[in-house]
């Protein structure tokens, strides 16, 4: 596919890369996700590598529940819901389920996330009160 290709080229470049290119290996999961700026508005990837080699990222996805597992991109960085971006990642899900663009087990699991999210919200004080979505 296009993003393996991507990948490849992108894992042994010396140089660093830019949004639309990391737009492009994001998590296999994310790919309902289709417009850039949203991505970018939802989503943040963390800096360090965790899976800087084929065996780690084999390692730590093998075997491993949809629910379970991290998020992580084509070059082994993980990937993390923004704490108050839930409520904007909820309406691409809607929009994407009545696409059928999203497998209905994913959007289940991500819709529950949201939910959860909102419940969280709706018992603390103020915005950004700590609540964290780490996947």
């Amino acid at each position: 596919s296009s993003q393996m290709l991507l990948a490849k080229d992108s894992f042994f470049s010396p140089v660093s890369l830019d949004k639309v290119t990391l737009f492009g290996l994001r998590p296999p999961e994310l790919h309902f996700v289709d417009r850039l700026h949203d991505y970018y508005t939802c989503f943040i990837r963390d800096s360090k590598c965790e899976l800087d080699t084929a065996e780690k990222y084999v390692t730590a996805l093998h075997g491993q529940e949809m629910e379970t597992t991290p998020w992580y991109d084509c070059l082994g960085h993980r990937v993390r819901l923004r704490a108050a971006a839930w409520q904007r990642l909820g309406q691409i899900l809607q929009h994407s389920r009545q696409e059928n663009e999203l497998p209905l087990r994913l959007f289940t699991l991500i819709q529950d996330m949201c939910t959860d999210l909102q419940r969280i919200k709706a018992s603390t004080t103020g915005v950004g009160s700590g609540v964290s979505a780490d996947r």
